[in-house]
């Protein structure tokens, strides 16, 4: 996926090429959590790797009629090789040589593009927002949050730093990509994140998700 966040005017193709082959990745592996969300009688064990793809969204920016795309994963080398079991009620995360994960890393890197690229994208549902500001602006402007949810408790954590990667911000372009980290010390395995997406004006433009058990 690193080729992904590294492109230039000059390799518009290959961006559009690029995106299509992440797209089928992140399809291809995000069936998964519907599937191993364990049932009453389920028993489930599966990988964690580095990066976790998150998902893909599409925004139609009215009146312009421009489809942006938002592409996600989760970035942090502890997280490779994870052994996630679970099963009923109850569940369990270990490393490569058994030894059990009660927490998630204490940092959690995640990587964001922001696309109205041509691209070979079909069939993700979309939305409308409405906005009068110029595509450039409008994808410079991203802000992100990131929540956290345990049982019935919420905490809402603001980025340690956003680092734009790439094309640099003074050239005008229509693809952003964005490393957000987020400082996550102490987390529990059974809590579940959600990295919230907003526009410069606070519209809410997406969600992505991030969960173990």
């Amino acid at each position: 996926m690193a080729a992904l966040f590294r492109t230039t005017v000059r390799t518009m193709p290959k961006t559009s090429v690029r995106l299509a082959l992440t797209a089928a990745i992140l399809f291809s592996l995000l069936w998964q959590p519907k599937n191993l969300r364990a049932e009453d009688d389920q028993y489930e064990t599966f990988y964690f790797h580095s990066p976790v793809p998150l998902g893909l969204e599409a925004i139609r920016v009215m009146p312009s009629k421009k489809m942006v795309y938002l592409l996600a994963s989760a970035e942090n080398q502890t997280l490779d090789g994870l052994q996630v079991n679970r099963a009923p009620h109850v569940g369990k995360v270990a490393r490569s040589d058994g030894s059990p994960v009660k927490t998630y890393p204490s940092g959690l890197d995640f990587r964001v593009t922001a696309t109205a690229l041509p691209n070979d994208f079909k069939g993700v549902d979309q939305f409308e927002i409405k906005t009068q500001e110029p595509m450039n602006e409008f994808l410079l402007g991203l802000k992100f949050k990131l929540k956290v949810f345990r049982g019935l408790k919420k905490v809402e954590l603001t980025p340690a730093n956003v680092k734009l990667i790439g094309v640099p911000s003074y050239q005008s372009y229509e693809e952003r990509v964005y490393r957000v980290s987020f400082d996550t010390p102490n987390l529990p395995v059974d809590a579940r994140l959600v990295l919230e997406v907003y526009a410069a004006d606070g519209t809410r433009l997406t969600r992505f998700h991030l969960e173990m058990l």
